[in-house]
């Protein structure tokens, strides 16, 4: 199970400081007393991922799930999206390097598309000729918008 939250941020890991994760996250968001603050590294990005989480959830961030996921796509330009929880998680690779990873409240998926087209507008991606990957359930509704941009949408 994944965490579908927008209370993260992403890194380059020379900008991390151990023990220094929490100052570096309240930066991006407004920390509340009682959370708690995690780090994954993901060394083949050289990034890390800093969340917070309540004490009793375990679960770790779907950027984090998405990430590990990319490493499987063969494709050079890697675009995936899960849509869960009213939070849309995007993860776009330019084969080997990151070159976006965030998450936004969308209150459905087609809010959840436009965002996807605003982040990749600046990356000079032909969205037409692009797979989208899915880690979560779509419906066919969804499935066939999602059609309408994308040359292919695939679940991972």
């Amino acid at each position: 199970m994944s965490l579908f939250t927008t209370r993260c941020t992403v890194i380059p890991a020379e900008y991390n400081t151990p023990g220094k994760e929490r100052e570096l996250l309240s930066e991006v968001v407004t920390l509340l007393s009682g959370e708690v603050v995690s780090v994954i590294e993901e060394a083949e990005e050289n990034a890390v991922l800093i969340y917070s989480h309540d004490k009793d959830n375990s679960d770790r961030p779907e950027q984090h799930r998405l990430l590990v996921a990319a490493r499987n796509v063969s494709e050079h330009t890697k675009i995936l999206a899960s849509y869960g929880e009213g939070i849309l998680t995007l993860v776009v690779k330019d084969g080997a390097e990151l070159r976006f990873c965030n998450a936004f409240e969308a209150v459905d998926f087609v809010t959840a598309l436009y965002y996807t087209f605003l982040a990749l507008s600046g990356m000079q991606i032909n969205i037409a000729a692009s797979t989208l990957y899915i880690g979560t359930p779509l419906s066919k509704e969804d499935k066939i918008t999602a059609l309408t941009y994308f040359k292919r949408v695939e679940s991972l």
